[in-house]
């Protein structure tokens, strides 16, 4: 897979609320475009991410229909799901494939994967059968992992060929603290693979580090002016 900057889907990707620390960019202020701290791009997305809840840990993160998550909450939710993963696949880099619908749940995935070293590859629910056993294929994940709503999907697509971790955050108790030791992440390395169909029609990976994602973070809210007084 080409290595390329790929930058508009980290935005739908991400959590935003995690990320938003950068100093805005406020109309009529005069501020150039793309001129911020080399510090706040140069480490992981985990770290800036525990840099949020260090400095906000009750404020919330996470509103939906079915989940309510403070930056505290979901960072423990983050935690036991990366230890999952961990016990599973091991500490050493590798990837791991999310089948999740677009919830909670997703967000606290995607960190979790990152939290544990790995890369994530999101999967889409409402694919076609066909399209995601290519793109799993393709992707070579150590393990897959699923929320309850996608159980059947996951079964299906795995056949019995990986690591299956069912993810039911219901169980999950956001208030537990998870003690244990983390692999470090350097900003230059794989945060996610996202495949997009390319101009054959055929599904192709792109990857992102995390240094990247992190940049577009960075601009995409000074440009709309975000900080971290915004609700």
């Amino acid at each position: 897979m080409d290595e390329r900057v790929h930058l508009e889907p980290a935005a739908a990707d991400l959590p935003l609320p995690a990320v938003t620390q950068c100093a805005p960019r406020r109309a009529g202020h005069g501020l150039n475009k793309g001129l911020f701290p080399r510090e706040e791009i140069e480490q992981s997305i985990v770290e800036r991410f525990l840099g949020v809840v260090a400095r906000h840990p009750d404020q919330l993160a996470i509103v939906t229909e079915r989940h309510v998550w403070s930056y505290r909450q979901l960072a423990n939710v983050v935690d036991q799901i990366a230890g999952l993963i961990v016990d599973k696949c091991g500490p050493d880099r590798g990837r791991v494939a999310l089948l999740f619908t677009h919830d909670a749940p997703m967000c606290a995935a995607m960190l979790a994967a990152l939290r544990a070293g790995k890369a994530y590859v999101p999967l889409d629910p409402a694919y076609p059968a066909a399209r995601l056993a290519l793109i799993f294929g393709d992707s070579e994940p150590d393990a897959l992992l699923a929320e309850e709503l996608c159980i059947d999907q996951a079964r299906e697509m795995l056949d019995g060929k990986s690591n299956l971790i069912v993810v039911d955050t219901h169980l999950i108790d956001s208030d537990q603290v998870a003690t244990r030791s983390w692999p470090d992440v350097a900003p230059e390395e794989m945060a996610y693979v996202l495949y997009t169909s390319g101009s054959t029609g055929r599904p192709k990976g792109v990857m992102q580090s995390h240094r990247n994602v992190l940049h577009f973070i960075c601009e995409y809210t000074r440009n709309l002016g975000i900080s971290e007084s915004d609700s």
